[in-house]
């Protein structure tokens, strides 16, 4: 019987065929190589599938990670900063003569003097010192 190997399945000689003989093979996948029979070489049997384009989407996009990133940053860090920002600065602005404040470097007082920038704090009896408004960090009243 003369048989060539294509695709993994063989294929019949007219001769053999008129015989009435048949050979049957296992039918073997499209994408694996065959064998050259008469050299003993393997090779592709046909062109791979090819794969459809991998479609992306707007969820999985490297740009929406930077947006959700983003807005994470904002309403976790910068939000509530420029809050107190906010808050100090009003603060600041409602301080009036008598107000007993604390300073950045810790130093209680109470204010005698406001200025554009600066504030006289007294410290101690006969004992004032000036300093700048942004070195105030806390206001209490005077009740």
């Amino acid at each position: 019987m003369n048989a060539n190997i294509i695709l993994a399945q063989i294929e019949e000689t007219p001769a053999a065929t008129a015989s009435g003989t048949t050979a049957a093979a296992p039918a073997a996948p499209a994408a694996t190589p065959a064998k050259d029979a008469k050299s003993g070489t393997v090779q592709p049997t046909d062109k791979p599938a090819e794969q459809p384009a991998q479609e992306t989407s707007f969820l999985g996009s490297p740009i929406f990670m930077f947006l959700i990133i983003g807005v994470l940053f904002y309403f976790l860090l910068i939000r509530p900063q420029r809050k107190q920002q906010k808050e100090q600065q009003a603060r600041l602005n409602a301080l009036k003569v008598g107000d007993s404040v604390i300073t950045n470097a810790g130093i209680h007082g109470e204010v005698r003097k406001i200025d554009e920038r600066t504030v006289d704090i007294q410290i101690a009896k006969d004992v004032t010192i000036t300093l700048e408004k942004a070195a105030i960090i806390n206001v209490k009243a005077k009740d």
